[in-house]
């Protein structure tokens, strides 16, 4: 055991040395990186330390950015988002190594996968953008590593814990409340196996994580009118009405809007590209022009141009399955992300390998694997929710389940490795 204990921390050794000098080199070389949407979560902080709800961005970033920013002054708040990020990250390091020592049997595969995880440009790279993605990795694995950990050790400790990150995650990102779905369905599959305490414990916790966000999204609704956490869906959605050709003039009730669509449709045509589409956004951003208003000019123009709209929908298909799932802001790394990277249609064929994998282990122990269904159903939903809600960013809007995939995909590994080679470590899929 001792042995096995000085193993593991020498592997954790190497791998936060090549992190932190991983790290080191990305902030030296490029900074902290201000994206088009920076701004938004820094003024969302001037709405929220008035009392008042953004209309666009939800509280946990904004109130990170407003921390830094009476502690340091505005001209230097990024920076210390920014270091946050990296530090938050190297933490989260420890919470995956944990989630895949627990997942798999062979010390050399956890010692690959964490050091992976620890250096894939796609997730540094996160890690320099003041934006919400960085901060989503992180809390997506301690929420992993919490509510696994709180039902394979029986643990009250890990599952308090479990609902404070959940708690930050989904009001940093509105889009992870598939997380609380996702957890309910797999508490029935663990109830067995777990003390009545705990499972109480963590039922209540996504309860009460679940109800806060109904209370904040009914306070969105009293001011904006429209029953939701942010203006980011309906932002994308009108985004993708414009580029597929369904928004429809007529049913644009602002004048200035209406000509404003007009003219785009006279100048551009029906069917535009995605950074057309987003052009014409940012012009209709700068009206007067409500949330309901968009909502329901959404609605109207899907109502009269369904066919439009169900022919955008193979369209996106098409779309997503040939983009690749790593993706970066920081253009050094772009080509070599984008080329080396598969694309979404090998997520899928993941998640029936795995499915496939499951349903013979249940038949082969009669035990139900649910730390792979956990972990499976989190990537489906992540992107069943992005495709549904987002406008062609998967790569970088399912950033927060890709360590998920890199687990997923070492269980296939070490079954494929295991019928070739006995020797490579028990088979284990839970």
């Amino acid at each position: 055991m001792r042995a096995n204990n000085l193993s593991r921390f020498s592997d954790l050794q190497i791998i936060y040395t090549a992190a932190i000098i991983n790290s080191l080199l990305f902030i030296i070389l490029y900074g902290f990186k201000v994206s088009a949407d920076t701004p938004s979560y820094i003024s969302a902080w001037d709405v929220f330390k008035n009392g008042g709800i953004d209309s666009f961005r939800t509280p946990t970033f904004p109130y990170v950015y407003g921390f830094y920013e009476m502690l340091l002054g505005k001209g230097l708040a990024i920076y210390g988002v920014g270091i946050t990020q990296y530090a938050v990250f190297l933490l989260s390091i420890w919470s995956f190594y944990q989630i895949v020592m627990t997942m798999l049997s062979s010390r050399r595969l956890v010692f690959w996968i964490t050091l992976l995880y620890a250096l894939c440009p796609m997730i540094t790279t996160q890690n320099i953008c003041i934006l919400t993605e960085s901060f989503a990795i992180s809390l997506s694995v301690f929420y992993v590593h919490a509510f696994i950990f709180s039902i394979y050790k029986n643990s009250l400790r890990f599952g308090l814990l479990a609902t404070v990150v959940l708690f930050l995650l989904i009001f940093l990102r509105p889009a992870q409340i598939f997380f609380v779905p996702v957890t309910l369905m797999t508490y029935f599959f663990v109830a067995k196996k777990c003390h009545r305490k705990v499972l109480l414990i963590n039922i209540a916790g996504t309860i009460i994580v679940t109800l806060s966000m109904l209370t904040y999204m009914y306070a969105f609704q009293q001011k904006y009118g429209i029953f939701a956490a942010s203006d980011v869906g309906i932002a994308n959605q009108y985004h993708m009405a414009r580029r597929y050709g369904y928004l429809d003039v007529s049913s644009i009730k602002n004048a200035d809007v209406r000509e404003y669509a007009r003219k785009s449709y006279e100048a551009k045509g029906k069917y535009v590209g995605y950074d057309e589409a987003l052009e014409f956004w940012m012009g209709v951003s700068k009206f007067d022009y409500s949330v309901l208003e968009q909502s329901n000019d959404l609605k109207q123009s899907i109502k009269l141009n369904r066919k439009e709209w169900l022919k955008s929908i193979p369209k996106r298909l098409e779309e997503w399955s040939k983009s690749p799932i790593m993706n970066s802001y920081v253009k050094t790394f772009y080509k070599l992300i984008k080329v080396g990277s598969p694309n979404f249609l090998f997520v899928i064929y993941l998640l029936i390998v795995v499915v496939v994998m499951s349903i013979r282990y249940y038949l082969r122990t009669k035990k139900i694997a649910w730390m792979t269904m956990f972990l499976s159903m989190l990537i489906a939903s992540s992107l069943i929710v992005t495709f549904v809600g987002a406008q062609s960013e998967w790569s970088r809007l399912n950033v927060p389940v890709l360590p998920f995939v890199f687990i997923l995909t070492a269980l296939v590994v070490q079954a494929l490795w295991h019928y070739g080679n006995h020797s490579f470590g028990k088979f284990k899929l839970e």
